[in-house]
């Protein structure tokens, strides 16, 4: 009977190790055997070689499998940003931050760029970019504990300047003067210093200037 991969429990990847351990035995059973049977222990051996490579290699595609199923964008720019590789991150309102992964949240991102701190948001991320050799898994799921609602207020305690900017590209320029569970709250640049209050949903990212 022909069973799929999805059929092979742990238990016959075990097997197929200790086949694979057995063979060496067999060697040097086929060293005392009798010379009528050298043949027929031959075409067993190179069998057995066979069925196990296939097994290796089968449970090599699953364990890649399994890993592409839980991948997360979260999980890609974990594993970029402990390689310190480059990424090119594309967002929603129609921009792109080139820059290293400095640390990833539930539900946000902060970049190192050369236009300084960038925190975008991870359902506002329209694709990462990354070298030909930059490939990753993405199935890691121990990231920070925290949401951007989390982290806001103590941003918000240094007065930074920043620029947010929501999901349809509109870019709000000021001091980030409070942040509350779904809203923060700015002065904006300029006279007279108006406040604009933004709910966190429909902020793409935060560029700290």
């Amino acid at each position: 009977m022909v069973r799929s991969v999805a059929d092979v429990s742990s238990d016959d990847w075990s097997d197929s190790d200790d086949d694979l351990d057995g063979l060496d035995d067999l060697d040097d059973l086929r060293a005392f055997g009798a010379a009528g049977d050298l043949d027929e222990l031959d075409r067993w051996l190179a069998e057995a070689r066979v069925d196990a490579a296939v097994t290796s290699r089968r449970k090599e595609r699953w364990l890649a499998q399994q890993a592409g199923e839980e991948a997360s964008v979260a999980g890609v720019l974990r594993d970029l940003g402990e390689r310190g590789t480059t990424v090119v991150v594309s967002t929603v309102a129609e921009r792109r931050h080139r820059g290293r992964v400095r640390a990833v949240g539930d539900d946000f991102a902060i970049l190192d760029t050369e236009q300084g701190e960038v925190v975008v948001r991870l359902a506002a991320v329209s694709a990462v970019r990354v070298p030909g050799d930059g490939a990753v898994t993405g199935d890691r799921a121990d990231r920070l504990t925290v949401t951007l609602a989390d982290v806001l207020p103590t941003m918000a305690a240094d007065r930074p300047r920043v620029t947010a900017v929501t999901r349809s590209g509109e870019q709000v320029h000021g001091e980030l003067r409070s942040a509350g569970r779904d809203v923060a709250m700015l002065r904006l640049d300029g006279q007279p210093a108006d406040l604009a209050y933004l709910p966190l949903g429909s902020v793409a990212e935060l560029v700290l200037r």
